[in-house]
């Protein structure tokens, strides 16, 4: 209980609309995910919205609602939420645009 309390405390501070009932944050987040890959790499990201017809809800939205904690492996994601609850969890979808 005392995780999930802590939890659920960090998220509405740093990241309110990821957690609101219909997860407006996350969606945007995802579009995000889609503006930042057409500029790291403006080749894949012709290829999952033109050839694949694929949007960022399919592939981002796991990663972007979690924070990447659903890729692993865990320990890297460790490594990395120090860096987002440090410099900003808006960082996350730049941190998952580049990886993919």
């Amino acid at each position: 209980l005392d995780a999930f309390y802590c939890f659920m405390t960090l998220a509405q501070r740093l990241a309110p609309s990821y957690v609101a009932k219909n997860l407006e944050g996350v969606k945007r987040g995802c579009a995000l995910v889609e503006e930042c890959l057409a500029l790291l790499d403006p080749e894949l990201a012709r290829f999952l919205q033109h050839d694949l017809k694929t949007r960022a809800e399919i592939y981002a939205f796991a990663p972007v609602m979690t924070l990447s904690a659903c890729c692993p492996p865990i320990d890297a994601v460790v490594r990395l939420w120090d860096v987002l609850f440090a410099a900003g969890v808006h960082l996350n979808i730049v941190f998952y645009a580049s990886q993919l």
